[in-house]
């Protein structure tokens, strides 16, 4: 079954789009699969969102440009992608609670997870799409929806738009489907919220080139072009997980998300190429020359001294 798009969404304003269908948002809808017809959705469960084989997502994408990436890839679409990490369990919480959707959030009133109890509530959570947390954790994130509660500027950034809505768009130029989630939606504002350890302005903006935030954010913003939605800003707001839950807000630099959308491009060719082909390569058939790093030819060089 197809669910309806969205049709009072923060762009048309009530009034229809080019992006979203007539009828009201019914987030009671049930998916069994994810939309096929382009468009912005409300109440895409995870499941069915991150499970999604037949488009690609900002995450995917990134995969693919890493080394061997298409390889790895295809291995996680053919196995169901990454085992879960419990320490996602947290920032998931946190965004359910500061964005207000999200994954259901199962309280385990334990002090750890050692008893066989606490284990046994855990995976009952799990088999059932929730997010366990110690009450430890559960406290946590009321904490750090607090705090971004009484963040001037983050609070107003999450104001007047739409959290986790879901959209689906066909790229021209191959046909290949992508998928975009932006975290919060509104009248040309796109707004990202991170979990950390550290959210300070240095901190963060490493993390943001490890992680590939300019990607991300090239992605999505394709992907909402495609709708006929452009975004004027993307902001992210950064989050520490403990006390006093400090907040830092970033923005990419242009030029560095002009760079990220030409990746873009190139991911979802490589997308296209080796959907095609259905050769997904890794490191290839090259037989690489290795060379001594300085330090390690010094080091040679010092035993023959």
């Amino acid at each position: 079954m197809t669910a309806p798009a969205v049709h009072d969404c923060p762009f048309c304003r009530g009034s229809g789009c080019s992006h979203c269908s007539s009828g009201e948002v019914d987030d009671r809808e049930i998916y069994t699969a994810a939309p096929t017809k382009s468009g912005i959705y409300a109440g895409v469960p995870d499941a069915i969102y991150h499970g999604d084989k037949t488009s690609l997502s900002s995450s995917g994408a990134r995969m693919l440009l890493r080394p061997g990436g298409p390889a790895r890839f295809r291995y996680d679409q053919d196995h169901g992608g990454s085992k879960h990490a419990a320490h996602f369990d947290e920032g998931h919480a946190a965004h359910a609670e500061v964005l207000g959707t999200g994954l259901e959030v199962v309280e385990i009133e334990a002090l750890d997870w050692k008893t066989k109890a606490a284990q046994e509530a855990r995976a009952q959570a799990y088999a059932e799409g929730k997010v366990p947390l110690l009450t430890s954790g559960v406290e946590m994130v009321r904490g750090m929806g607090a705090a971004v509660d009484a963040h001037p500027a983050a609070s107003a950034l999450l104001a007047s738009g739409r959290p986790e809505l879901s959209a689906y768009a066909t790229d021209p130029h191959t046909w290949t489907r992508l998928r975009a989630r932006p975290d919060y939606l509104a009248d040309q504002l796109m707004v990202d919220y991170k979990t950390t350890t550290d959210a300070s302005p240095a901190a963060f903006e490493s993390s943001a080139g490890k992680y590939g935030y300019a990607i991300q954010e090239a992605h999505y913003r394709y992907v909402l072009a495609l709708l006929g939605i452009e975004i004027d800003r993307c902001v992210f707001i950064a989050q520490e997980k403990t006390p006093p839950y400090l907040i830092s807000l970033h923005e990419n630099d242009p030029e560095d998300v002009e760079l990220a959308g030409r990746q873009v491009r190139r991911a979802i060719d490589i997308w296209a190429e080796c959907t095609a082909t259905n050769e997904w390569p890794g490191y290839g058939n090259t037989i690489h020359i290795m060379r001594m790093s300085r330090w390690a030819r010094y080091n040679a060089e010092e035993t023959l001294a």
